[in-house]
């Protein structure tokens, strides 16, 4: 048994090849086409991968191809030369960008709970692109995370920063919102500066605590020891006046009409001069036949006592330390 088969080879009538044109990433749903044409071809337009596109003319090489934002589509343009049926085929690539969701950065924040000088941002989180954290005015201040709709931003006391949440999907236009992060003034840490212990009989102190970055305010108080004042109560390097032979403890606190007070403490020593008395002389019948006698000087107080022999020979003290001390002779 046989058959036969009968093939013609149709030499000089293959098809011109075909050029779908240069890939394309476009902004939009839709996009214009770039196939090449030949005469005595007939050319079409279908889709190879990608869902929901379709052609406004399918046979006509710069056609308007729709499909759906955020698809990547490849296309196939087919040549067919009409006296032979020979085809040639050429793919291209159409990318249908989504444009950036909409930015929203949030609400301003300011007040107490910014005392910390750092917070949470509430940006939005992207669906089509990327979000980015920029810093426009402000200074000193720095973004954790710039890409985190949610990032820690952190700054300076007393500074208000504009901030910008960027959502970019290229080659669409980037869609930005901007919020206001304002930080209080957050009281200095309070320095009353070092102790001190003035000369004798002096009752003046030249103190010398930090000073205040307004608004905030710097207030002197006496946290014990009677009798003293300030020439101003705030004035950090303000002139202290006591009475001598007290010893004062002051306190400098510096205080923020939003985020609390700071506050140190120094030490003031004003010491007076002692004055001794002895006590009254002892002699004739007061001293009669006797080897010893009990003194009778004033006490020392905070400073320190002591007996010793003027003159006269051969005398001692039970005790030289003591106002009240037996003395023999």
């Amino acid at each position: 048994t046989f058959d036969d088969v009968v093939i013609s080879f149709t030499i000089g009538l293959a098809a011109t090849a075909a050029n779908a044109g240069p890939d394309q990433s476009v902004c939009a749903s839709s996009a214009v086409l770039a196939a090449n044409t030949s005469a005595g071809h007939t050319g079409l337009w279908t889709i190879v991968s990608g869902v929901g596109g379709s052609f406004v003319s399918a046979t006509t090489n710069n056609t308007t191809f729709n499909g759906t934002a955020g698809v990547a589509y490849t296309l196939r343009w087919t040549l067919t030369r009409t006296a032979s049926g020979c085809i040639s085929a050429d793919n291209v690539v159409i990318t249908l960008v989504a444009n950036p969701t909409a930015a929203n950065a949030g609400p301003d924040q300011s007040g107490a709970s910014l005392c910390g000088l750092s917070t949470s941002l509430a940006g939005n989180n992207p669906i089509n692109g990327t979000g980015t954290w920029s810093i426009i005015s402000g200074a000193g201040g720095s973004i954790t995370s710039p890409n985190s709709p949610t990032s820690l931003f952190s700054g300076t006391s007393g500074t208000a920063y504009t901030l910008r949440w960027t959502i970019s999907n290229s080659p669409c236009a980037n869609s930005t919102d901007d919020v206001v992060i304002t930080f209080p003034n957050t009281p200095s840490v309070a320095n009353a500066g070092p102790d001190q212990t003035r000369p004798c009989n002096t009752t003046t102190a030249t103190l010398a605590a930090n000073a205040v970055v307004a608004p905030n305010t710097g207030a002197w108080t006496i946290i014990s020891g009677s009798g003293g004042s300030f020439s101003s109560t705030t004035n950090p390097t303000a002139t202290f006046t006591g009475t001598a032979g007290s010893t004062y403890t002051l306190r400098w606190t510096i205080t923020s009409t939003t985020c609390g007070s700071s506050f140190d403490e120094v030490v003031i020593v004003l010491p007076n001069s002692p004055t001794a008395n002895a006590g009254a002389d002892q002699t004739n019948g007061l001293t009669c036949s006797v080897s010893s006698v009990t003194l009778s000087a004033n006490a020392a107080g905070s400073a320190t006592g002591a007996w010793s022999i003027i003159s006269g020979t051969g005398g001692s003290f039970a005790n030289s330390a003591d106002n009240n001390s037996v003395f023999f002779g």
